[in-house]
């Protein structure tokens, strides 16, 4: 009796173990666009949590997070190939991160984000793009059962689908 109550909490602790989750906010499944690239060459790439006058809600992040995001627009933009090397305009890409908002609801949880991307022409200050990107994800216990596991998912689930738009938005731009 004993041996079959250690082995069914075993089984039941190993049920409940998940595979360790990293934050990715890479989008998956960007390739190189079939369009010219755009003549443009990105300078810098800033990425800043919004004054909370600016916030449209919560955001409940750190200051260890931009850079994740920042190098995740790149990394996009590298395997979209949108902008030439040596384009004629250099431009910077600033994104505001307007909300960031884990709501909890039981075993159900989303992530709302919203994020402001401007590009803008470093010599002469236009803005060429300024694009308002607001995304939603949700997860249940019922896939994740680990409430830390389904938060960095979350995260990740909604920091790509928003990187995603944004390189949908530049690759629309007119080229030429």
């Amino acid at each position: 009796m004993k041996n079959a109550v250690a082995l069914s909490l075993c089984l039941l602790l190993t049920a409940c173990v998940t595979t360790p989750t990293q934050v990715n906010l890479v989008p998956q499944g960007i390739s190189r666009t079939v369009k010219p690239p755009l003549d443009m060459q990105v300078k810098t790439i800033s990425v800043i949590i919004a004054d909370p006058s600016a916030q449209s809600g919560k955001v409940m992040l750190d200051a260890t997070f931009p850079p994740v995001w920042r190098d995740a627009i790149q990394t996009s933009l590298d395997q979209a190939g949108l902008f030439s090397d040596d384009g004629s305009r250099n431009v910077t890409i600033f994104t505001k991160i307007k909300r960031f908002e884990f709501n909890p609801t039981g075993f159900s949880n989303t992530v709302d984000v919203d994020a402001v991307y401007t590009v803008v022409d470093r010599k002469t200050g236009e803005t060429l793009l300024e694009k308002q990107v607001v995304t939603t994800a949700s997860n249940s216990a019922g896939k994740t059962f680990n409430a830390s596991v389904r938060v960095i998912n979350l995260w990740n689930q909604a920091t790509q689908e928003n990187i995603s738009r944004f390189v949908e938005a530049l690759e629309a731009m007119p080229r030429g």
